[in-house]
C-alpha cells in the first residue's frame, strides 16, 4: 500500500484560483510544515481513510469518489462498439451524445485510448473495446458496480456485479456522486 495512490504529482494541483483556502474537511488544522512531500502523504492518508478533506497546498477536495457505470456510459460503450467493434478506434468525442465520460470506461477494462498523439502532443480521443468490453456491450460479462476514484486515476473497484442491462437502468446521480446522499435513495 506504500504506493497507493501513485506518486504522480497530483497533490500538486492547481486549477488557476488564488483564493483558496487550506482547511481540512474534518476540522483538523493539517499537522505538517507545509512541504510538497508532507502535502502529499496527507493527501494519500485521506484517500487510505476513505474521507474527504481539503488539499493543504490548494484546498481541493480530496475524496474518493464512487463512480458507478451509469446509462450514459452504457450508452456510449454500445455507441462505441457499433462505430468500431473490437478492432478499429473511434474518435469518442465525435460520436453523437458524448459526455466525455468514454475514458471513463478503462476503469472497468472495456475500453483502451489510442497510444497515437494530435500533432500539439495532446490526446486523440480514440478509443476502441477491449475483449472484456465487447463481451459487457453483448451481455456476456459483468462488472463491479463501483470504480473508487480521484484525480482520474481508478484505485480499486467494488460491489456487486452489474451487467450491461443493469447499467443502462442507473441514471447519473450527481448527489450520490458527491457523497451526499446514500446508494439506497
Amino acid at each position: 500500500m506504500d504506493d497507493f495512490p501513485p506518486d504522480d504529482g497530483y497533490a500538486d494541483y492547481n486549477d488557476g484560483r488564488d483564493d483558496f483556502t487550506a482547511v481540512p474537511f474534518d476540522g483538523r488544522d493539517y499537522p505538517g510544515d507545509n512541504s510538497v512531500d508532507e502535502a502529499r502523504e496527507y493527501v494519500r492518508e485521506t484517500l487510505r481513510r476513505d474521507i474527504r478533506r481539503g488539499c493543504p497546498c490548494c484546498g481541493r477536495d480530496v475524496y474518493l469518489y464512487k463512480r458507478p457505470l451509469n446509462a450514459t456510459m452504457a450508452r456510449t460503450i454500445i455507441k462505441l462498439w457499433r462505430a468500431g467493434g473490437e478492432e478499429d478506434f473511434v474518435h469518442v468525442p465525435g460520436l453523437s451524445g458524448d459526455t466525455h465520460e468514454g475514458s471513463q470506461l478503462s476503469w472497468w477494462g472495456l475500453a483502451v485510448s489510442s497510444l497515437e498523439r494530435r500533432s500539439d502532443g495532446g490526446k486523440r480521443g480514440e478509443w476502441k473495446l477491449t475483449r472484456y468490453g465487447v463481451d459487457f456491450v453483448l451481455d456476456d460479462a459483468s462488472i463491479p458496480r463501483y470504480a473508487r476514484t480521484f484525480d482520474a486515476h481508478c484505485f480499486w473497484l467494488e460491489g456487486e456485479p452489474r451487467t450491461i442491462i443493469d447499467c443502462l437502468k442507473d441514471p447519473f446521480h450527481y448527489r450520490r456522486l458527491m457523497g451526499f446522499e446514500g446508494d439506497d435513495e
